[in-house]
């Protein structure tokens, strides 16, 4: 059976979403709405025709939906904002306002946990849900062989460009963090690759992905949107330590596993899937590094 959504409404999704949840018992044919006529744009005229043929209660109940469905809108752009801006403000104040060690380890950690509690909120009080890694037995053997092909991929360009990096310069700019130190260094390996990289899954591909998605109704769109919001903090960082050709090529990088991941998530609707591609990869990124650092 066939639905209309009661509104002239200029974003393609909100019209859909509120066609599936507004109004599902009202068909085409009791407003003698043909699909073509609402598919040809004349939705403020069928907005009016439609309201013209409900009772007053109906006609309200309609517009608090609609003006819920917005509200809901703006919740989502302003979280997105919210999250996305954390991680590059992160970078830059380690890497070009502190000098303080302690600093720097303080507002990356509250930092996380910003990104976190937004993305948590939204989980448990919005969605009203619970978290979950969503493992699909098919998802996750995707997950392991596009993680195993970036884990090799990684390995050969360093292998091939290893020779053209700044030691040196490296070394200088992670100096405040402390990861100079072997040990410290390893402990951070196992916690990007392990706990990081969940955490990265849960908030670009689960919280920014689904609000992406909520908000264009494409999943084309949200797979380059939230990419590129994963990638901005990455390419910021990069850029303190690479020359602008090697920042380049790992942005293109980085900009296309973050399309991968978040295909893999919609095509599974499966977090695990893309936590272990992407702890695959950590483990050649960060091997990497120890080999360029000690």
């Amino acid at each position: 059976m066939s639905y209309i959504l009661v509104g002239a409404l200029t974003n393609e999704n909100i019209f859909q979403i509120g066609m599936d949840s507004v109004i599902p018992f009202f068909p085409h044919r009791f407003f003698h709405l043909s699909p073509s006529f609402v598919r040809r744009g004349n939705r403020a005229l069928a907005f009016g025709r439609v309201l013209g043929r409900l009772g007053a209660a109906q006609r309200s109940m309609q517009i608090l939906s609609i003006l819920a469905l917005m509200e809901r809108r703006r919740q989502s752009i302003l979280a997105l904002l919210l999250v996305a801006a954390m991680p590059t403000t992160s970078i830059v104040f380690a890497l070009q306002w502190s000098d303080s060690e302690f600093l720097t380890q303080a507002f990356f950690i509250f930092a996380k946990l910003w990104i976190i509690a937004i993305s948590l909120y939204w989980l448990y009080r919005v969605d009203n849900s619970k978290f979950s890694l969503q493992r699909t037995r098919e998802g996750e053997r995707s997950g392991l062989i596009i993680g195993s092909g970036m884990f090799f991929i990684i390995l050969a360009t360093y292998t091939i460009l290893g020779d053209s990096i700044d030691i040196e310069k490296m070394r200088a700019e992670i100096g405040s963090t402390g990861l100079l130190d072997r040990n410290t260094f390893l402990i951070g390996v196992v916690y990007w690759v392990i706990f990081n990289s969940l955490v990265e899954e849960f908030v670009f591909r689960k919280f920014v992905g689904e609000r992406l998605l909520e908000l264009t109704g494409s999943q084309t769109l949200s797979i380059i949107g939230s990419a590129a919001i994963f990638t901005l903090h990455h390419t910021v960082a990069l850029s303190f330590y690479f020359v602008w050709w090697q920042t380049l090529l790992a942005t293109i990088g980085i900009l296309v596993a973050g399309g991968i991941w978040s295909w893999l998530y919609l095509r599974y609707y499966s977090l695990s899937a893309c936590w272990i591609s992407h702890a695959i990869a950590d483990v050649a990124v960060f091997g990497t590094a120890y080999l360029i650092l000690f």
